[in-house]
């Protein structure tokens, strides 16, 4: 009985681990691999996490960051044809559209109360943007917004403004 209960405590164990990691030989091979692939970029990148996901197609998926900048935090994971692509380029592209909306927004509505900029279409530079303000805003304003936004070389076809 007591060789039984010791096999079944190994054997859930054994199934933790793999849930957790999947196999271990894969987890240490992927890790080097997510590793060498980040190696491309100029700036140091630090992978943070590796996760298994065994629910859609055994593969492995992650967090990584820039070293001198652990906030600008991207996905880095394995495709269906074990390919590893990441997500780097879009996080930065997203970060230096929040920062470049933003400031057109705020020197053309300097009273607004938030803005929400997603960027929907990476290779277009196509945005969604969502303005809270507090009073309607006329459509001239609207249009030289929009114009300004254009002129940084984004597009967008979803420019909303809520008051609020």
């Amino acid at each position: 009985m007591k060789k039984v209960l010791i096999g079944f405590v190994m054997l859930v164990v054994l199934i933790v681990i793999y849930l957790k990691i999947g196999l271990p030989w894969e987890y240490w091979s992927t890790k080097s691999a997510f590793e060498d692939h980040l190696e491309q970029y100029d700036e140091k990148m630090v992978l943070d996490e590796i996760r298994f996901d065994f629910m859609h197609g055994n593969r492995y998926h992650g967090t990584a960051y820039v070293e001198n900048n652990p906030e600008q935090r991207f996905h880095i994971g394995e495709l269906r044809n074990a390919q590893i692509e990441d997500g780097y380029e879009y996080e930065k592209l997203h970060r230096k559209a929040n920062k470049e909306i933003e400031a057109i927004i705020r020197t053309y509505l300097p009273e607004y109360k938030r803005v929400g900029v997603e960027l929907v279409g990476f290779k277009d530079r196509e945005l969604e943007i969502n303005v809270t303000i507090s009073e309607v805003v006329s459509q001239q304003k609207k249009d030289k917004i929009l114009k300004a936004i254009e002129s940084k070389g984004y597009y967008t076809k979803q420019l909303f403004f809520q008051t609020n």
